[in-house]
């Protein structure tokens, strides 16, 4: 008798470790554990120059925040979980920069802050430092547009997908020498 309860709370578990993300309320979300096999990393490590070369309808405008996309995974049909970074100056390392993660449903726009901290990774879900504000709703909500936008065109395994073709040649501009400096 007690075997058969383990094992119902066994198949219980596992079921809910399958079971598709449905809310940004899921609590799996907030502690960084949504459902391996049902999540697809999105290749969206892109700096805000780049995010307007994906898709110039998402510019940063002047004089907003420039958030850079750290990183993004498709959880569910509709909800992914995003990871933003404050932008670094040229050449300055991103260690003390704040970093936030938050769960976004595509379809209703609603969101939830997961994580929040200062370094690379300390914004990760289930670290809420309440020294690190929330960045602009106007900026976060530019970028999770940008993200609902391209969540199939920038999957990771897509060889030479939307993103990866950004980064590329972004890359390849930067290593052009300058068309002033050739005269």
């Amino acid at each position: 008798m007690l075997a058969a309860g383990v094992a119902a709370q066994l198949v219980g578990c596992a079921a809910n470790d399958t079971a598709a993300v449905r809310s940004v309320d899921d609590h799996r979300l907030g502690n960084g554990q949504p459902p391996v096999a049902l999540s697809t990393t999105l290749d969206m490590q892109l700096d805000w120059q780049q995010q307007a070369a994906l898709d110039p309808a998402f510019a940063t405008p002047a004089g907003a925040r420039r958030l850079d996309l750290a990183g993004a995974t498709r959880v569910g049909e509709a909800i992914v979980v995003v990871r933003l970074r404050e932008a670094a100056a040229a050449g300055a390392a991103p260690a003390g920069l704040a970093e936030w993660t938050y769960a976004v449903d595509c379809r209703s726009q609603r969101t939830r802050l997961l994580g929040a901290g200062i370094g690379i990774g300390a914004g990760l879900p289930g670290a809420l430092s309440p020294s690190v504000p929330a960045p602009a709703q106007a900026d976060r909500t530019r970028l999770f547009g940008l993200v609902c936008a391209n969540r199939t065109a920038c999957e990771l395994r897509i060889k030479a997908n939307a993103c990866e073709r950004v980064r590329a040649a972004s890359l390849a501009a930067l290593s052009q020498p300058s068309l002033r400096q050739a005269k």
